[in-house]
């Protein structure tokens, strides 16, 4: 029985990290020259105001892996070209944000090249039915309760206790996830963590074709990530 336990235990702190790193984006691209459009091998590229930063390879990629759903400043570098600062890099939970760079050789000592990153039209990685909802745009909501958020979203209604319904389910089908771990009332199936609006980075809800890992879920799954710090 011991020996059970002590199986379980490793288990569980194998699994963790998996279910925290579901809470987090990705950042990836290629470093090219602007001209010639040869790889960079070796370039940097980092998150301003972070440690989080990528080297890229032979081939001119870098990944950043663990990226908490956010906004950024990209800045990519190479000793003898200019640097490139892109804003408003978005970067949502458990989607890949691709953010290339072109850098050009340097006309003066500290040239700085500065663009507004371009919002993707497509995001391949996203497979099933959801909304996703920013801490920007939340504080532009005329709402005050985490429910008045997610009743705003398509396929979602509130009925007359307050429960939350997906795709015309029951509420007690809905599974509530805050930064990678399951809060739902198993005694009613309702939200087991009340949350101030203020406190939510990122919101999503998925109405269908949800991951293997929110097996418990049979209509819908809410997903809430919150501010670090």
């Amino acid at each position: 029985m011991k020996r059970f336990k002590q199986i379980l235990l490793v288990l569980s702190l194998l699994l963790l990290p998996a279910v925290l790193f579901a809470q987090s984006g990705k950042i990836t691209g290629k470093i090219l020259d602007a001209d010639t459009k040869e790889p960079l091998i070796g370039a940097t590229v980092g998150i301003q105001g972070t440690t989080k930063g990528a080297i890229a390879d032979i081939d001119g990629n870098y990944l950043m892996l663990n990226v908490p759903p956010g906004t950024y400043v990209l800045e990519a570098r190479y000793i003898g070209y200019a640097t490139v600062v892109v804003q408003e890099v978005i970067v949502r939970t458990d989607l890949t944000t691709t953010q290339d760079f072109e850098l050009a050789l340097e006309s003066f000592e500290g040239e700085e090249v500065v663009v507004v990153a371009e919002r993707q039209a497509v995001i391949k990685d996203i497979t099933s039915s959801e909304a996703r909802v920013s801490s920007e745009e939340i504080e532009k909501l005329p709402v005050q309760e985490v429910t008045d958020v997610i009743q705003l979203q398509a396929g979602v209604n509130v009925g007359n206790n307050g429960a939350i319904h997906i795709r015309g389910g029951r509420a007690s089908e809905v599974s509530y996830v805050v930064d990678g771990i399951r809060v739902t009332d198993d005694y009613d199936g309702s939200n087991g963590v009340r949350l101030e609006n203020a406190a939510i980075q990122e919101l999503q809800v998925i109405s269908g074709s949800f991951n293997a890992e929110h097996g418990q879920a049979l209509s819908g799954v809410v997903n809430v990530v919150t501010k670090s710090g």
